[in-house]
């Protein structure tokens, strides 16, 4: 499981007022790190309450909670003609409320595939690497050698293990109590 601000980070909603109390979280062991990024801004919920702490991410909210989390933004950039997220994807459209979080986090370092579907679901593989790389773009970070053994890690796509054992170092990440990342 990642942990708390790990996991309010994979639930980010969509645009709604920050004023309200999600009734939701009941049972949540997450629910004061979310009701904080609530308050800070960076997550929102679904409307009318919900939180839906249980549902799976999707890619578009993923990317939202990356750029608003980390404070990614395009100010140390040059740009001869401002990027639109239809350079760099298919399924992005230019006018989404969450296009530019996708140029944000494109032009910053984080490897989204051109042919992402915006409102397909994010594995846990997938959101740590994410992660892991929007963190290297507010670096850079020193990375001490350690390598946590997981009991599935025979199942970890291949090219992600590295961001998923930088996310355990840095504790953004744990693995359940049977040692495994699922």
């Amino acid at each position: 499981t990642i942990t708390a601000a790990g996991v309010a980070l994979t639930m980010l909603g969509t645009v709604s007022s920050a004023a309200f109390a999600f009734d939701d979280l009941d049972g949540v062991a997450q629910a004061p790190s979310i009701l904080e990024l609530r308050s800070e801004g960076i997550v929102s919920g679904f409307g009318n309450g919900k939180f839906e702490p249980r549902s799976a991410i999707t890619a578009r909210d993923a990317i939202v909670l990356l750029v608003r989390s980390l404070d990614l933004n395009l100010a140390a950039f040059t740009f001869i003609k401002q990027p639109l997220a239809s350079d760099s994807f298919d399924n992005v459209p230019d006018d989404a409320w969450y296009a530019e979080a996708f140029v944000i986090a494109h032009v910053n370092g984080v490897p989204i595939d051109r042919d992402i579907d915006p409102n397909g679901t994010v594995t846990r593989e997938q959101f740590v690497r994410w992660l892991m790389s929007a963190v290297d773009a507010k670096g850079p970070f020193a990375w001490i050698e350690m390598y946590h053994l997981l009991e599935d890690e025979g199942d970890v796509s291949e090219g992600y293990m590295n961001f998923v054992q930088r996310a355990l170092i840095a504790g953004i990440a744990k693995a359940d109590d049977e040692g495994t990342f699922r």
